[in-house]
């Protein structure tokens, strides 16, 4: 929660420059801000409306940390031809291909993953939660659990598995998005560089968080145990590999070397994106 209120405060800052950098400029305006309410998973988080007719969207992180889309998977257990199957849980809400890249990391984590499960169907000491045992999300007593972790089960799952940027680059296409700025590094293009403005290619790393981990405990009052529950949880976030852009959304002074010679057909090239 405070990365999200943190990141919603930076980007109240990087519209706050926007707008008085281009307060003047008849042919260059900040496009109606998007609704918070709404998921932010098919939507840049700041579009700039040059020459009345053509979209400019720009993402906007807070860091060179910056998270690049979560969410908790269900898992259904299967031994047969293919193993189990994930699915993003009902809260997840998640661009599609990002969704897509965690759901091939998840796969090849199943054999830990379904030890994990087994172990909880042969010790749980409650026999409908071991009969319920058949993926993820998945409820077992406190004791049991911290038997598995003290065993070591849970460590394959709680690992970091790098991607390369060409995923990042493909995530923002989807979006028609080719430019981002990230706090205290500054502005870079993505897949490519319509505008040809004067800045690097983001090249870096994403890295892919996988963790199982328990989302607390509550009393079973019948069989006098806490019980906790449990889920897979994947997290992408940028890495801090790359090197400072020239140039950054965070100061005014930049505006003109980034946008003040562009023309109409410059900008055009925009609508065949």
């Amino acid at each position: 929660m405070a990365a999200d209120v943190e990141g919603a405060a930076y980007e109240k800052a990087i519209i706050r420059i926007l707008r008085s950098a281009i307060r003047d400029n008849k042919d260059i305006k900040l496009a109606p801000a998007r609704s918070r309410s709404s998921s932010d998973s098919t939507t840049s988080d700041v579009t700039l409306k040059l020459f009345n007719s053509y979209s400019l969207h720009i993402e906007l992180k807070k860091d060179a940390r910056a998270q690049m889309g979560g969410g908790s998977y269900n898992y259904a257990q299967d031994y047969g031809a293919g193993g189990g199957t994930y699915k993003e849980s009902s809260t997840t809400k998640i661009d599609k291909g990002i969704n897509e890249e965690y759901i091939k990391i998840l796969n090849s984590k199943r054999v830990p993953l379904n030890r994990i499960i087994d172990y909880v169907k042969e010790n749980e000491t409650i026999p409908e939660l071991s009969k319920k045992a058949q993926g993820l999300p998945i409820t077992v007593t406190a004791k049991v659990w911290e038997k598995a972790k003290s065993k070591g089960l849970l460590i394959p799952l709680n690992t970091y598995v790098k991607t390369n940027t060409e995923f990042v680059y493909n995530h923002y296409r989807r979006k028609n998005c080719y430019y981002i700025q990230i706090g205290g590094r500054g502005f870079y293009y993505l897949k490519s560089n319509p505008l040809n403005l004067p800045i690097p290619q983001l090249r870096g790393n994403l890295t892919v968080e996988l963790r199982l981990g328990a989302s607390g405990q509550r009393m079973n009052t019948t069989h006098k145990t806490m019980l906790v529950g449990a889920n897979i949880r994947a997290q992408g976030r940028l890495g801090g590999d790359y090197d400072p852009s020239p140039f950054t959304l965070e100061n005014a002074d930049d505006y003109d070397a980034l946008f003040g010679k562009l023309t109409k057909n410059d900008a055009s090239v925009l609508a065949g994106l």
